[in-house]
C-alpha cells in the first residue's frame, strides 16, 4: 500500500507549470497516464492471482465434499471404547461387554441396526496388514478390519457378489472373509474371487465368501495429502478367543424421524459399565472434521479474493471516472460535432482494454508459476486447471468492463452546450 500510494505522489511532485498556465485554471492538466496505467495493470495482475488461487481451493473443496464414500454417513453414530486388562482380564469378559452393549443399543427406539467394529469410518487410522494368496509367492498389503456381520447392513455397504458373514461364521472365528471390489480387481482381475483362500496376519487362513462395494474410510492423509481413492480391503469376523481386541467401536444407524439419539446411545453403553467414558459422535461430524482444513483455506482465500475483486472494480471505475474528467471538453466537442452516445461509450471503454488485457496476461503467467505450491492442498484438480484460469479471467474482464462502462455512460450524457460554455 505504501509503495502504490507513493507512486502517484512522486508523479505529482514534478508539476509542469507552463502546461498548466497554458491550459488555464479551470482545465485539469493532461498527463499521459503512464503511472496510472501501470498501477492498474499491477492491481489486476495481483487480483487475478488471488482469484485463481481462491477458485482452485474452492473447486477442490467442492470436489472433496461431494466424494462418494460408498455409504450414507447420515444418521450413523459411532462410539469407541477401550477395555483395560485390569477390569476385563479375559476375552470372555470383553465379548460379554460388547454383546450386552449391542443388545441395549438394538433395543433403543429409533435404532435401525447396530454393530461392533475395530475402527469406525473417518477416524483417521488404518489397519494395514500382510496377506499371502494361495499359489502366489509374493505378499500383498491391503487394509484389514475386524467386525461383526451387521457392519455392512449398518453402514449400507452393498454386496456385489456372494454373501457377508453371519452369526454362525462369527462363532467359528476367523475362517471366512469379505473383500471390496478394488481388492478383487487388483489381486484376481477377471477371475472370480469367491472361494479363494488367503492367509491373514501370518497364520490365519480364511476363505473369501463375498465381495462388497468400495468405501473411503478417510479423505485426508497427512502424509500424502488429500485423497479419496479406495484401497484393497479385507473384512474378517471377530475371533472371540483373541484377547488383543479390547478397543472396539459401536456403530449405530438410527431412523431419520427420531432426532438425535446421542444421549440414548451414551446411556445404553454406560449401562453395561458405568465407569467407562462414552462419547458417541455422528459420522457426519467426523466427515466435516476431515475437511475442516480445506474448508478454512477456501474460505479465507476466497474472502481475500472477494475483497481484492471489489477493490479492483473500484480502482478501474476510478481510472475511468478520472479519464472522463480529463476528456470532458473533448467529449463535449465530439458530441457537438455529431458523435453518438454509443460511440462515446465505446471510445471510453476501449481506452482500458490494453491495460486490462496486459494485467490479465501478467496475472495468468504469474499464477501459472505460483499455483504449484497449492498442489498438496488440491483434490482432483490440477494447479494449472484451464477451466479455472479461463473462468476467473473472464470474471475479472467482465468486472473491468462494467466498472468502465458506468463512468463512460455518464460521460455520454454530457450536454455539449454546457461544456463549451464552461470553457
Amino acid at each position: 500500500m505504501v509503495l502504490f500510494g507513493s507512486l502517484p505522489a512522486l508523479d505529482l511532485s514534478k508539476p509542469d507549470l507552463m502546461s498548466s498556465l497554458k491550459l488555464g485554471a479551470r482545465q485539469p492538466r493532461r498527463r499521459p497516464g503512464g503511472m496510472r496505467n501501470l498501477l492498474l495493470v499491477s492491481e489486476l495482475a495481483l487480483v487475478l492471482i488471488l482469484l485463481i488461487n481462491a477458485g482452485l481451493l474452492v473447486s477442490s473443496f467442492v470436489r472433496l465434499r461431494s466424494v462418494d464414500v460408498g455409504f450414507d454417513p447420515s444418521n450413523i453414530i459411532a462410539a469407541s471404547e477401550f477395555l483395560t486388562p485390569s477390569r476385563y482380564p479375559s476375552s470372555e469378559r470383553v465379548a460379554q461387554f460388547f454383546e450386552q452393549g449391542l443388545a441395549r443399543l438394538r433395543s433403543l427406539p429409533g435404532v435401525c441396526s447396530a454393530c461392533v467394529a475395530d475402527l469406525a469410518p473417518f477416524n483417521g487410522a488404518s489397519m494395514g496388514t500382510r496377506i499371502r494368496i494361495e499359489a502366489r509367492a509374493a505378499e500383498e498389503h491391503p487394509q484389514a478390519y475386524r467386525m461383526d456381520g451387521e457392519y455392512f447392513r449398518t453402514l449400507g455397504i452393498p454386496v456385489r457378489h456372494g454373501r457377508v458373514f453371519g452369526r454362525r461364521d462369527e462363532q467359528r472365528g476367523a475362517t471366512v472373509a469379505v473383500i471390496n471390489e478394488t481388492m478383487a480387481k487388483r489381486y484376481w482381475g477377471g477371475v472370480d474371487a469367491i472361494g479363494q483362500r488367503v492367509v491373514v496376519w501370518k497364520d490365519t487362513a480364511v476363505q473369501i465368501i463375498g465381495v462388497v462395494g468400495d468405501t473411503s474410510n478417510w479423505l485426508q492423509n497427512p502424509r500424502t495429502g488429500l485423497r479419496a481413492s479406495p484401497e484393497p480391503t479385507i473384512y474378517v469376523p471377530y475371533d472371540p478367543s483373541y484377547r488383543r481386541f479390547r478397543a472396539r467401536t459401536f456403530i449405530v444407524r438410527t431412523s431419520p424421524g427420531h432426532g438425535n439419539l446421542v444421549d440414548g446411545i451414551k446411556s445404553a453403553i454406560a449401562a453395561a459399565d458405568p465407569d467407562l467414558v462414552v462419547t458417541p459422535t455422528p459420522l457426519g461430524e467426523r466427515l466435516d472434521d476431515l475437511v475442516a482444513d480445506p474448508r478454512f483455506y477456501a474460505l479465507v482465500v476466497g474472502l481475500f479474493a472477494a475483497i481484492g475483486l471489489l477493490l479492483a472494480a473500484v480502482g478501474i471505475a476510478g481510472v475511468a471516472a478520472d479519464d472522463v474528467v480529463r476528456r470532458r471538453h473533448e467529449i463535449g466537442v465530439r458530441m457537438a460535432l455529431g458523435a453518438s452516445a454509443g460511440r462515446v461509450v465505446r471510445s471510453m471503454t476501449t481506452r482500458v482494454v490494453f491495460p486490462v488485457a496486459l494485467g490479465l496476461a501478467l496475472g495468468i503467467a504469474a499464477a501459472s508459476a505460483l499455483t504449484r505450491v497449492l498442489a498438496s492442498l488440491l483434490f482432483e484438480i490440477k494447479p494449472r486447471d484451464p477451466a479455472t484460469f479461463a473462468a476467473v479471467a473472464a470474471l475479472l474482464a467482465a468486472v473491468a468492463l462494467v466498472a468502465t462502462y458506468l463512468p463512460a455512460r455518464r460521460a455520454a450524457r454530457v450536454d455539449p452546450i454546457e461544456v463549451l460554455r464552461a470553457e
